[in-house]
């Protein structure tokens, strides 16, 4: 008899490029819950540093609400929260650490 048990799915790490100019792409990204889902924001050559702060009143679909992104480089979040609600997460995209000029307000959609 064949073993059903299925092996649960890999988190998968959504990929969004913030350009030179401070936007965001794709402007909206969908992450699994289920999976734990995880985003990766990455710098365009030549761009950043920026920071990610999701201070538009939706909450946050990770633990934290603020990433920095290094000029030239990226950064990971955590697995999506566990506690998050299947609903789109809006973002903030901001040039440097502060003061904060807003370049792009973009979302994470949680599935």
């Amino acid at each position: 008899m064949a073993n059903s048990t299925q092996q649960p799915a890999r988190a998968a790490i959504v990929e969004v490029t913030i350009s030179t100019d401070g936007q965001a792409f794709p402007l909206s990204v969908p992450v699994n819950k289920q999976r734990g889902d995880m985003v990766k924001w990455r710098a365009e050559r030549g761009g950043g540093p920026w920071t990610i702060t999701f201070d538009k009143g939706d909450g946050a679909p990770f633990r934290e609400a603020a990433f920095d992104v290094p000029a030239n480089g990226a950064v990971v979040s955590r697995e999506t929260h566990e506690t998050a609600e299947k609903k789109p997460y809006r973002y903030r995209v901001r040039k440097g650490t502060s003061p904060f000029t807003e370049t792009h307000d973009p979302d994470v959609d949680v599935e």
